[in-house]
C-alpha cells in the first residue's frame, strides 16, 4: 500500500549514449519490479550543463559519478599504469569542478 508514501523518481544521465544503455540493460536484469523501474528516467546532457528541470522544483539528492583520471584502476589493471600520469586526472579536475557547481544549483538545501 502506498498511502502516505512520497514516490520518488531517479533521473539517470550520462553523456555516453553506451554507458546509459548499460544502465537500463542492467536495471532491467536486477529483477526490480516494474513498480520502481518505471520511475527511472534515462537523460543524455553533459552534467556541467545540465538542464533546469521543466517543473521548476530543485532535486531532493544529486549523486555525481565524474570523470576521473583512472588512478584507482591501476591497482587492478596494471597495465594501465605505464599509459597514465598524473596530468591525466589534472586534466579532469576543471570538469569535475563544474558537474559540482552546476548540481549545487540544482539540489535543493
Amino acid at each position: 500500500n502506498d498511502t502516505g508514501r512520497k514516490r520518488g523518481k531517479v533521473i539517470a544521465n550520462d553523456v555516453h549514449t553506451t554507458r546509459l544503455s548499460t544502465l537500463r540493460d542492467a536495471v532491467h536484469r536486477s529483477g526490480l519490479p516494474p513498480t520502481l523501474t518505471s520511475r527511472i528516467t534515462y537523460t543524455n546532457h553533459d552534467a556541467s550543463a545540465f538542464p533546469f528541470p521543466k517543473s521548476r522544483k530543485l532535486f531532493d539528492a544529486i549523486i555525481c559519478d565524474v570523470p576521473c583520471g583512472g588512478d584507482g584502476t591501476i591497482r587492478k589493471d596494471k597495465h594501465i599504469l605505464p599509459m597514465w600520469s598524473p596530468n591525466t586526472s589534472n586534466a579532469l579536475h576543471g570538469l569535475q569542478l563544474r558537474i559540482l557547481r552546476r548540481a549545487m544549483r540544482l539540489v535543493r538545501v
